[in-house]
């Protein structure tokens, strides 16, 4: 892996610097540096920089003009979701029911393709999802109006990568559409639970947000914002030392 042909490595998260232990590295090696030994610090996320330097930026969306009350931010993007209709009608009928059962507003920002797949395949249920009252499915956002989203929303259902951690700089709880994510921080947090598309494990996971949202900690654990900064630095203070300081780079 890169890992392993790099002489300086900068991990966004306590977790990433224990992954590179697991993996055989040194930690708190001094200089010079190389791919044998390189250097490894904490740098925190710049996925973390880009959102907090943009979220006074974001771009509100038409539809916040329309949904006023407390809604749910829903993004299905996955290979195994959007083409599988299996997949894909029970993900509909799902967020149909979480709709009706908890009178939660649902913003969908769709992909054209799964609309798609929706009208070809299973019109029945795009016809469901365009009548409820609760369900607004919009055309795919921008990145600056998915921020404006994330900030007005009461949580967030994806199966997403980015969106989960985006939706937890933005404190925002997340509801995993997958078996497993690979950002653990956010479940051990209790800002994010794995629910796969189970239902049972879908509506505990709504319920138990819509009822504890509060009382999570949104801990700093993707750094303070300033990631980009601190890697460039790190990297000009260890050239600036001594050009023996960074061998084989």
């Amino acid at each position: 892996t890169c890992d392993h042909v790099s002489s300086l490595l900068f991990a966004p998260t306590q977790t990433a610097i224990h992954n590179l232990q697991k993996e055989g590295f040194e930690l708190n090696v001094t200089p010079p540096f190389n791919i044998h030994c390189p250097g490894i610090f904490m740098s925190g996320d710049i996925m973390y920089d880009n959102a907090k330097y943009f979220k006074n930026k974001a771009k509100k969306h038409k539809i916040l003009n329309v949904v006023n009350d407390d809604f749910a931010l829903v993004t299905i993007h996955r290979e195994q979701n959007t083409d599988n209709i299996n997949n894909l009608k029970q993900i509909a009928n799902l967020l149909i029911e979480l709709a009706n059962e908890q009178k939660i507003n649902i913003i969908f920002p769709i992909h054209p393709r799964t609309v798609k797949a929706l009208y070809l395949n299973i019109p029945e249920v795009k016809r469901l999802l365009d009548n409820n009252m609760y369900i607004h499915l919009i055309e795919p956002v921008s990145y600056l109006e998915i921020l404006a989203l994330l900030n007005e929303c009461k949580m967030v259902i994806t199966d997403s990568g980015g969106l989960q951690k985006e939706a937890y700089f933005m404190h925002k709880p997340c509801v995993i559409l997958r078996n497993e994510t690979e950002w653990v921080e956010i479940v051990e947090q209790g800002a994010g639970l794995v629910t796969n598309l189970d239902a049972t494990k879908i509506r505990g996971a709504v319920q138990y947000f819509i009822q504890h949202a509060s009382k999570i900690n949104y801990a700093p654990i993707y750094g303070d914002g300033h990631a980009a900064e601190f890697i460039c630095k790190k990297i000009k203070d260890i050239f600036n030392q001594s050009s023996e300081h960074v061998k084989y780079f």
